[in-house]
């Protein structure tokens, strides 16, 4: 598994007056379990878009137009101490019931998550998910959407 790659362009403007472009690259990092995975620090994402989350503690969430989209996958490089099963438990916001997310490790699927109505999208919960199987190391966790209408602020996976 290699770190995933961003290449951006970075341009300075003032007054109207605008700098050479300039290529930078950098790499998704690895996030250290237990603790909490914040949405916005997904190796890959589609689907959907960043926003300041209206969540008690700030920060970013993942959202879109009418929520995340149907089609959307987000992809975490996870790295734990030891092998074993981790509690997984993802902090929503939703108006409605949705038929949630497919959870997979290292490209298995490990099950599907419902995300229940948690009362509109600036009503936050944390709600409590299966057990995922992890190896010592590096590892993925990748969220599949099922649905639309939800917004993701962060997850965490807790050993067993």
């Amino acid at each position: 598994m290699g770190l995933m790659k961003y290449d951006y362009a970075v341009v300075s403007v003032s007054f109207h007056q605008q700098s050479h472009y300039s290529e930078v690259s950098t790499q998704a990092g690895w996030v250290a379990i237990p603790g909490r995975v914040e949405a916005e620090w997904a190796a890959e994402s589609s689907d959907s878009s960043l926003t300041r989350t209206s969540d008690d503690d700030g920060g970013y969430n993942f959202t879109g137009m009418g929520g995340i989209g149907a089609e959307a996958q987000f992809t975490y490089q996870i790295e734990v101490p030891e092998a074993g099963l981790y509690k997984l438990a993802y902090r929503v916001a939703t108006p409605r019931d949705t038929k949630g997310f497919e959870v997979l490790a290292n490209d298995k699927k490990v099950g599907v998550e419902l995300v229940t109505a948690t009362g509109g999208y600036h009503e936050w919960q944390t709600q409590q998910g299966l057990e995922v199987q992890l190896h010592k190391g590096r590892n993925t966790v990748t969220l599949k959407s099922l649905d639309n209408n939800w917004k993701l602020n962060w997850l965490t996976l807790t050993k067993s």
